[in-house]
């Protein structure tokens, strides 16, 4: 018999950041959602998610997990216990397995504006469907989460990346750990050891925690400095991070207007059901969900206009064309 492969992860959303849509013999291009409803399923590639839009527009696209705003719905214990992770641990990568969905994830937070910082991310962990959840842009803003020390336990620092725990001293399932900056250290408190092996733990102010067995030969005794940068580090304010609303700036879009002097440029109305094409009349690669109030540019006697905004979304204008006929002008 042939094993039953595991039920499809298919995590509902209002928005998603830089979509790649995929036309035969074109090249892809970028759109993103601001507000609408979408569905977001991990594939093989962890790179490489399948994206179904059902509004405002209806298309289908793919998106690298890492760009999304991916986090965990509920505090989530993984990897045979090794980590404890908190509601709202941001999810760096998602792959579909045949044995479910595994991923990586980031412990601690960073404020964009902060000089020092400790983001770990750690995988692969297997990750239930129900533990995740891409964020809404009505939640509040993801705070700042420095590390912790750990009381009565010796800080040793981490001699490069990734580091490799175990769990647990006889599990066979391993995590890499990795700094997600380069120019920041990566201590650790040892809290146990065993022959040449040490049980290593670093945890975080919202409660997340990996905790795991190393080789000793991994670590190596931290400097004076060392010791002065962590004790900063657990110092580090709470704070609410920097605005993430995840779409890129409009003004890296392409021109909205052609600078045409006879066309027209406004406001229109799309019709229910209108296709939306790379060039016009070609590439469709969406349609409307519903009657949409929309801004195009349409010159004069031409079969097609150009989409220049569409409530909710983001677009690529040189590739967002609808039938004249599909629109209802002033």
């Amino acid at each position: 018999m042939r094993p039953v492969p595991p039920p499809a992860c298919a995590l509902t959303a209002t928005r998603a950041r830089s979509l790649s849509v995929e036309l035969p013999g074109r090249d892809a291009f970028r759109v993103a959602v601001r507000r609408g409803a979408l569905t977001l399923t991990p594939g093989p590639d962890p790179t490489r998610a399948l994206v179904r839009v059902s509004a405002p527009l209806a298309f289908g696209a793919f998106a690298d997990p890492a760009d999304q705003p991916l986090e965990l719905g509920v505090d989530a214990q993984l990897g045979a216990g090794g980590v404890e992770a908190a509601a709202g641990t941001r999810v760096l990568s998602l792959e579909a397995t045949p044995r479910g969905i595994r991923g990586q994830l980031v412990l601690g937070r960073r404020d964009p504006t902060a000089r020092r910082a400790l983001e770990l991310s750690v995988g692969p962990l297997a990750l239930p469907c129900s533990v995740l959840r891409m964020r809404s842009p009505d939640d509040p803003e993801p705070t700042t989460v420095p590390p912790r020390r750990t009381a009565a336990a010796p800080l040793a620092m981490v001699r490069e990346d990734p580091l490799i725990v175990r769990p647990v001293r006889i599990a066979p399932a391993e995590l890499r750990v990795r700094r997600s900056s380069a120019s920041s250290l990566f201590p650790v408190w040892v809290v146990d050891r065993h022959g040449d092996e040490v049980r290593v733990v670093v945890s975080f102010v919202d409660g997340s925690r990996l905790d795991g067995w190393t080789p000793a030969s991994a670590l190596r005794p931290p400097s004076v400095a060392d010791a002065e940068w962590v004790e900063r580090l657990a110092h580090v304010e709470v704070r609410e991070s920097l605005g993430e609303d995840g779409v890129e700036s409009v003004e890296t879009w392409p021109s909205a207007s052609s600078g045409t002097a006879d066309a027209y440029e406004g406001e229109a109305t799309l019709h229910a059901g209108a296709e939306v094409f790379a060039a016009p009349g070609e590439g469709r690669w969406a349609t409307s969900a519903e009657e949409l109030g929309v801004r195009v540019e349409w010159l004069p006697g031409a079969s097609h206009a150009r989409l220049l905004d569409v409530p909710g979304m983001w677009l690529d204008r040189s590739r967002a064309w609808v039938a004249r006929d599909s629109l209802d002008l002033p």
